[in-house]
């Protein structure tokens, strides 16, 4: 790769992500290099706005944001080999950036960037809307779908929305078509996963890599109410393997899943589906900085 400037790099920064407090990043970022070049997305412009004007007069762009914010820039970076994805995390969970190893420091960011070192993810695709870090249906779902109706961001506020959804969530049945075998059955979540966790270290697939051709399906039964801590315990040790209600499967081939729920979500942002839901790896990779800390 060519050397990067910091006049190549632009800061992308969704004031609404997370607990929308952005400022003290942005005293951050000014502290580092006076020069260095962000954008506040405006009230009347989204992040799709903001990359179609700029996106051919920056090679770097750093999403300081959530996993949704970074689902949303990513689209526009696809298999450009001249284009690099970096993430400051600012979100509700930063899945995809904690996997990847990013964090809030601007200057360990700055110096990962001119080490030159990048990595070419894989992109999955749900039907014809593309993931880059986890997908699903069932609980995490159901989760994704009421904490999006409410107005208050944050890990505090999507606690309360998971314990309440703990009481009203239902099972749901579903059938996996995959490698000309059909898996039938109740669940309590189907999770299709690029990558390990899905945000503030909830590892629900903690083999999973993003980068090795292959994804994770997490078939979830349904389990009494009393596992939930065990369950949840197990997630965030990285150890939901040794569960009797966890199975799961690797693969490179497309899936089909038919389901009666609708509700869905993709890199955590929710999305509703009618009928037969077709996932597979696309043939789209996004380049991303490898950070110091990143081992893949």
């Amino acid at each position: 790769m060519t050397s990067i400037e910091n006049s190549d790099i632009l800061f992308i920064i969704n004031p609404n992500s997370g607990s929308k407090r952005y400022h003290h990043l942005i005293r951050r970022i000014k502290k580092s290099d006076p020069e260095l070049t962000y954008i506040v997305t405006p009230k009347n412009e989204t992040i799709k706005q903001v990359l179609e004007k700029n996106l051919e007069k920056y090679t770097v762009f750093i999403i300081v944001g959530g996993d949704g914010t970074v689902h949303d820039a990513a689209r526009y970076l696809y298999n450009r080999e001249d284009k690099i994805l970096g993430v400051v995390p600012n979100g509700s969970g930063n899945g995809f950036a904690f996997e990847l190893k990013f964090n809030r420091n601007i200057k360990f960011l700055l110096h990962d960037i001119h080490a030159g070192e990048t990595i070419n993810l894989d992109v999955l695709k749900i039907n014809d809307i593309e993931c880059i870090n986890i997908a699903g249906l069932g609980f995490d779902s159901y989760v994704a779908h009421r904490f999006n109706m409410g107005k208050i961001r944050g890990f505090i506020s999507y606690f309360f929305v998971t314990i309440k959804s703990l009481f009203e969530f239902k099972p749901f049945n579903a059938s996996i078509l995959i490698e000309k075998k059909e898996i039938v059955g109740r669940f309590q979540m189907i999770c299709f996963a690029n990558n390990k966790q899905f945000g503030n270290n909830a590892f629900i697939a903690p083999l999973a890599k993003p980068n090795d051709g292959v994804y994770d399906i997490v078939l979830v039964k349904p389990f009494p109410f009393y596992f939930y801590p065990v369950f949840t315990l197990r997630m965030f040790l990285g150890r939901l393997s040794e569960s009797k209600y966890v199975k799961y499967i690797k693969t490179s081939e497309e899936i089909t899943i038919k389901a009666d729920s609708n509700e869905f979500h993709i890199d955590g942002e929710p999305f509703l589906f009618d009928g037969p839901i077709n996932i597979k790896l696309g043939n789209k990779y996004l380049k991303v900085i490898r950070t110091k800390r990143n081992k893949l």
